[in-house]
């Protein structure tokens, strides 16, 4: 699980560059799942 949020990171980063960027007509939504794994036993 450590090494698996390199997808997340960069969609958050594109929604932030896009955002500062502010590019006319544009509209960006994204939709992001978190998940924690335990270890159980």
């Amino acid at each position: 699980m450590k090494f698996d949020m390199g997808g997340l990171v960069a969609d958050l980063g594109d929604a932030k560059a896009i955002g500062q960027i502010k590019p006319l007509g544009v509209e960006v939504a994204t939709l992001d799942c978190y998940a924690i794994g335990f270890i159980c036993g």
